[in-house]
């Protein structure tokens, strides 16, 4: 009856790491859509800069 009560927590542990690991990506995205949303015409320029250069 320990043994189960141990593995139950142990589950509830790493669902809730995929949990704060999920709004930590989310945050991530929110950040970089934000970002390409105002700098993106900057970067495309920035890109192709780099690539002609080669």
């Amino acid at each position: 009856m320990k043994e189960k009560m141990e593995v139950e927590e142990k589950r509830k542990a790493s669902i809730e790491d995929w949990y704060f690991v999920g709004l930590i990506l989310l945050a991530v995205a929110l950040f970089i859509a934000w970002f390409l949303s105002k700098y993106g015409a900057d970067l495309k320029l920035l890109f192709q800069l780099i690539f002609q250069s080669r």
